[in-house]
């Protein structure tokens, strides 16, 4: 099947037809035009008030990325020892993967798919699953066509940018969604997830995960002195880079709570994992040190009481099969 017999026009949701390099909405009369190989299904590029740029995240991805990486590839050029990404893979990902395997889904959404990794790894835990992938950023989402052209896989991986906030699929269509690192970088996360239960089949299930304010706040501060001796003792600049960022607003847990409950999701399962710091971290620990902080951390991460120090929050949230009317 191919992807554009399955979109819909993400403003209206009406139905698209294909001329050449341009689909079109019968509709709202709307047109959508490629960019590079994959369609351009964007509704909102830029929000003052929040200063939150769809472009910005494709100049910071362009500019760090160098092409296409999976996991390790990532990994590795970051300096991140393996032993620790091995960890850091066990903590998140390795659930999200366990949980397609379980379930054997027919669709599955990578909602902020980047460059596609995640979906390639899913797919392989299911190979009779259909993954989509969209990204606001068209530089790594044409990364993840590429991709999918090279290892001839156009039957059951598909790609397309598009705003989480104006999904271009149909309502019902999918079974499980996936948010991995991302609602902290939207624009809108409840007109996101209201898109999500839109498009999610009665029962399917939304898995979110996302860094903790409080944790990430704690690590930032806690890194402040080490980072400026390293930095000392290196000769290098004591000033920070200038760097291109992308919009990140990482969300308290009652923002969070609040949210799925407007969206009408039922929380299934809210845990806490990865008890080390931040990966940008990990390459200044001295090897010796980062191995006993990793005993620690899975120490640590069994401890009922101790699971307040999770850096990242793994949310598992489902639809319900019917929906209760209030008169």
């Amino acid at each position: 099947m191919n992807i554009e017999n399955t979109l819909v026009c993400p403003s209206c949701k009406g139905q698209l037809s294909q001329a050449v390099d341009n689909l079109s909405c019968s509709g709202c009369g709307k047109h959508y035009a490629r960019i590079k190989n994959v369609w351009n299904l964007r509704t909102v590029l830029s929000d003052p008030a929040t200063s939150w740029d769809a472009e910005v995240f494709d100049q910071a991805y362009e500019k760090s990325d160098g092409g296409f990486k999976d996991r390790e590839m990532y990994a590795s050029s970051f300096g991140i020892p393996q032993f620790a990404d091995k960890y850091l893979e066990s903590e998140k990902e390795s659930r999200i993967k366990s949980f397609i395997c379980e379930r054997k889904p027919s669709y599955v959404l990578d909602l902020g798919c980047s460059s596609g990794w995640l979906s390639f790894e899913m797919s392989e835990c299911s190979p009779s699953t259909v993954f989509y992938g969209i990204d606001i950023s068209t530089y790594r989402v044409n990364l993840f066509q590429e991709q999918i052209t090279a290892r001839n896989c156009q039957q059951k991986m598909h790609a397309a940018s598009a705003n989480g906030e104006n999904l271009p699929f149909r309502d019902d269509f999918f079974d499980i969604v996936v948010m991995d690192e991302v609602i902290e970088h939207l624009q809108e996360p409840g007109s996101t997830l209201r898109e999500i239960k839109r498009v999610l089949k009665p029962d399917g299930y939304l898995i979110i995960t996302t860094p903790s304010r409080f944790m990430t706040s704690f690590w930032k501060l806690a890194a402040l002195v080490p980072t400026f001796l390293k930095r000392l003792f290196k000769g290098e600049s004591l000033t920070r880079k200038k760097t291109i960022k992308p919009y990140e607003n990482i969300l308290p847990c009652s923002i969070l709570k609040k949210l799925f409950e407007d969206a009408g999701f039922e929380i299934q399962k809210w845990d806490r994992v990865i008890f080390l710091p931040h990966e940008s971290y990990l390459q200044h620990i001295p090897v010796p040190l980062l191995k006993i902080m990793l005993l620690k951390a899975r120490l640590t991460g069994k401890i009922p009481f101790l699971k307040f120090l999770g850096l990242h929050h793994f949310i598992l949230l489902g639809k319900p099969s019917k929906e209760i009317i209030c008169i």
